[in-house]
C-alpha cells in the first residue's frame, strides 16, 4: 500500500512537471507543440547578408548581360521575359507564353497583363519594346544585334523578328531583356538607378556603388507565388548585398558575421571553409572555361601548323591547372565550349580529349614544322599562374614561349588582331554553342575578321550549319565538334566551379539552386 501511495506521487510529480514544461505552449496547425520561443521566431522578419566578390557599379536595366543566370543580381533586381533552367530550357518569367512558325526569325511573344512595378506603373508590351530598341541603341548588350525589329501587336503582346535564324538568339533574348517601366525610367533620369523602380519582389531601399545594395520586400507583388518556380520566390524580409572583392576580406567578413552567405568564393579561401561544421560549401558548375586558341594569322608559325598545335595541347596538364589555380574546384573541358552551352553532346565526356600526354607531345613536335622559335602567350594579367604553367609545360617538351600578360581592356584590343600572338587563353562564357564556336572561328564574326584571325571558311560554313534552327541537329553539331579539336584551332582546358559558403545556423530548412546549381539566397526557405 504503502509502495503504490509513492508510485501515485510519482506520477503526480512527473505530471505536474510535464504540465509546467507545457504552459505557454500550443499546437501548431500540424499538431505539433509551438512554444511561445517559436511563435515569436515565426513572426520575426528575416534578414540576412549576403557578401559577393563583383561589385555592382550601377544597377543600370542596360548592364551587359546581367540576366543571363538566376544570380542574386537578376532575382533581386530586374525581371526577364524569361530565364533558363538547370537544363537550359527557356521558362517564362515576365512572358506568359511565345511562338514561332517561321523556324526561329519570327516570334509572337505574350507577356502577362497585370505586371506592375514598386512605383504602381503598369508594364506592357510598349515598355519591352522602348526597353529592346534602348538597349540596341547603347549596344551593351551583344546579343541584341540580332534583333531586327520589335512590332507591338497589343497592350501585352509584341512580335520580334530576327536578323537570322541561330540557334539561342531567342532564349539569350528572352534573358536579356527586363521589364523596366518607361515613364518611370525616363522621369527618373540619371537617379533611375538608385531608386531602381522594378518589378521585382524587391525594393531598392539603398545603394552605394561598389559597395552595399539594400533589398526589402514589397507587400504588393504583382506575381501569384503558384505560378513561379522556387528559384524566384521571395522568402526573406530583407537582403543587404556586400561587395568584397578582396578573397581573403570575403573570408573575414564570412567569420564574423558581417556576411551570412559567400557568392562566387574564390577557391584559394573558400577552401578553408571545407568539412568545417559550422558552415556548408557549394559547389555549382560555371558558364565560363579557360580556352586557348591559336592565331591564324600568316605571320605567326602555329597559323599553318597543326601538329605544332597538337602538340601544345599534348603538353597542358589541366589537372595541374585546377589544382594550382582552383584549389581543385575545376573540371577538364571536353571541347573549347562549356558543358552548360546549349548544344553540348554529354557523349564528349567520354571521348579522349588531348589529355596530357609528354610523349605524345613530343611525337607531334616531331611531325610539325617548329624550329625553336619563340611563341607569343597572350594572357590577362590576373592569370599570371595558368600562363606560367602553360609555359612550362611546354618547354618540357621543347617548345619556347614567351608570356605577354596585359591587362582586360588591352588583352580584348589585341586578341581582335591575331597578328599579335601565337596563342591566347581566356575566360569565354555563352548561352550557346554558337555563342563559343561563331565569335572564335567565324571570319564573319567581327568586322576585322573572327577574334583569332583564323579564316578556315569550311569551318565557318559548319558552324553556321550547325546553328540553324534547321541544321542544329547532333550530326552537325559533332561535325563541327571534331574538325576542331583535329585542327586543334581552340582547345579547352579547365572549367571552374562556382562556390559558395554559408552559415549554418541561419534557420534554412530547404536550400533552393539557381540554374547553375547554386544556392539562390533569397529564395531558400527559413524556419
Amino acid at each position: 500500500m504503502k509502495q503504490r501511495g509513492l508510485r501515485n506521487i510519482s506520477v503526480l510529480i512527473i505530471l505536474l512537471l510535464l504540465s509546467s514544461m507545457m504552459i505557454g505552449c500550443s499546437k501548431g496547425d500540424n499538431g505539433s507543440v509551438e512554444t511561445k520561443q517559436d511563435v515569436a521566431n515565426a513572426n520575426k522578419p528575416i534578414e540576412i547578408n549576403v557578401g559577393l566578390s563583383i561589385g555592382w557599379d550601377t544597377l543600370s536595366p542596360f548592364r551587359s548581360n546581367a540576366g543571363n543566370n538566376l544570380t542574386t543580381w537578376s532575382t533581386i533586381v530586374y525581371e526577364s521575359l524569361g530565364y533558363l533552367n538547370e537544363d537550359n530550357e527557356l521558362v517564362p518569367w515576365i512572358a506568359k507564353e511565345w511562338n514561332t512558325a517561321d523556324n526561329g526569325m519570327t516570334y509572337d511573344v505574350t507577356i502577362y497583363d497585370y505586371i506592375k512595378d514598386s512605383a504602381g506603373n503598369e508594364i506592357t508590351s510598349s515598355d519591352i519594346a522602348w526597353f529592346v530598341n534602348e538597349a540596341k541603341k547603347r549596344a551593351l548588350k551583344p546579343n541584341f544585334k540580332y534583333v531586327e525589329s520589335v512590332e507591338i501587336t497589343s497592350d501585352y503582346s509584341f512580335k520580334v523578328v530576327f536578323n537570322n535564324s541561330l540557334v539561342g538568339v531567342f532564349e539569350t533574348f528572352m534573358a536579356d531583356t527586363f521589364a523596366v517601366s518607361q515613364v518611370a525610367y525616363e522621369s527618373q533620369g540619371d537617379d533611375f538607378v538608385n531608386s531602381c523602380i522594378t518589378t521585382s519582389p524587391y525594393k531598392v531601399t539603398a545603394f552605394t556603388s561598389g559597395s552595399t545594395c539594400e533589398f526589402t520586400k514589397r507587400s504588393d507583388y504583382w506575381q501569384k507565388e503558384e505560378l513561379l518556380p522556387p528559384q524566384l520566390h521571395a522568402n526573406v524580409d530583407k537582403c543587404t548585398v556586400h561587395t568584397i572583392p578582396e578573397a581573403a576580406q570575403l573570408g573575414i567578413a564570412l567569420e564574423t558575421g558581417v556576411v551570412d552567405f559567400a557568392m562566387e568564393f574564390q577557391p584559394s579561401t573558400a577552401v578553408q571553409f571545407e568539412d568545417v561544421p559550422e558552415y556548408t560549401l557549394q559547389k555549382g558548375k560555371s558558364r565560363n572555361g579557360m580556352t586557348m586558341y591559336f592565331s591564324g594569322a600568316s605571320n605567326r608559325i602555329v597559323a599553318e601548323d597543326k601538329y605544332l598545335r597538337q602538340a601544345i595541347c599534348y603538353a597542358l596538364d589541366n589537372q595541374l591547372m585546377i589544382n594550382a589555380v582552383l584549389e581543385g574546384y575545376g573540371e577538364e573541358m571536353h571541347d573549347s565550349a562549356s558543358t552548360f552551352a546549349i548544344g553540348y553532346l554529354k557523349k564528349w565526356l567520354d571521348e579522349e580529349y588531348y589529355p596530357y600526354n609528354i610523349e605524345k607531345a613530343k611525337e607531334c613536335l616531331s611531325k610539325s614544322n617548329y624550329n625553336g622559335e619563340e611563341l607569343v602567350l597572350l594572357a590577362y594579367s590576373a592569370t599570371k599562374t595558368v600562363s606560367e604553367i602553360i609555359q612550362n609545360c611546354c618547354a618540357a617538351v621543347g617548345i619556347n614561349v614567351k608570356l605577354n600578360l596585359v591587362q582586360m581592356a588591352l588583352l580584348t584590343a589585341i586578341r581582335l588582331d591575331g597578328t599579335q600572338y601565337d596563342m591566347f587563353i581566356n575566360q569565354v562564357g555563352g548561352i550557346t554553342l554558337a555563342n563559343y564556336w561563331n565569335t572564335r572561328y567565324d571570319a564573319r564574326a567581327y568586322k576585322t575578321g573572327d577574334a583569332t584571325s583564323r579564316h578556315d571558311m569550311v569551318l565557318a560554313d559548319m558552324i553556321r550549319d550547325a546553328s540553324t534552327v534547321e541544321g542544329f541537329t547532333p550530326e552537325n553539331i559533332d561535325k563541327v565538334h571534331e574538325y576542331i579539336k583535329e585542327n586543334a584551332y581552340g582547345y579547352g582546358m579547365y572549367q571552374p566551379q562556382v562556390i559558395a559558403v554559408w552559415r549554418n545556423g541561419l534557420g534554412i530548412k530547404e536550400v533552393v539552386n539557381s540554374n547553375i546549381k547554386l544556392v539562390v539566397p533569397t529564395a531558400c526557405k527559413y524556419n
